[in-house]
């Protein structure tokens, strides 16, 4: 007789049932082993995998924050092409403004999960708005209690803004 994994082969069923058992063992075909994880960044909470960003309360994935400041982006030659800039607009609502150029901008406006928006930059506001504008549409939740949708404010030339404000 053969022996093979530690068993006396008495028939082929025999081998069949080992090698099916060991390969279950160490192939990682636990079904317990598979429902517990989740993939990196995210949160079990109970059956289900947060979103990177979200937190479990209460077997419910949600957001840290339901309401971020938003964010804008000058590029550094805002106001050596000749543009100037005294408030902001962002869906018919002005706000008094001073945009340091090459930099991320507080707005003073704050954005809510799920809506679009449309934001322009004024001297005069709500007058003298630029026809330029950024719309974007905020995601399901923040993960930060500021919003920056990676967009730039530019006169004449483009710039590659940052991935990330502030």
């Amino acid at each position: 007789m053969k022996r093979e994994f530690g068993f006396w082969v008495y028939s082929g069923r025999a081998i069949l049932i080992v090698m099916l058992a060991f390969s279950l063992s160490f192939c990682g075909h636990s079904s317990s082993k598979s429902s517990s994880s989740c993939s990196s960044g995210r949160v079990k909470c109970g059956s289900v995998c947060c979103q990177a960003g979200q937190t479990c309360v209460d077997n419910a994935c949600e957001w840290p924050y339901t309401s971020a400041t938003l964010y804008i982006y000058f590029c550094p030659n805002f106001y050596n092409e000749g543009c100037g800039s005294d408030s902001f607009n962002l869906n018919g609502s002005c706000i008094s403004a001073s945009p340091v150029a090459g930099s991320c901008n507080n707005t003073g406006f704050i954005v809510y999960p799920n809506t679009t928006y449309s934001f322009s930059n004024c001297i005069g506001c709500p007058g003298n708005c630029s026809s330029n504008t950024i719309t974007f549409t905020t995601p399901d939740g923040f993960a930060e209690p500021y919003y920056y949708p990676a967009g730039w404010w530019r006169c004449n030339t483009d710039c590659t803004a940052p991935s990330d404000c502030p």
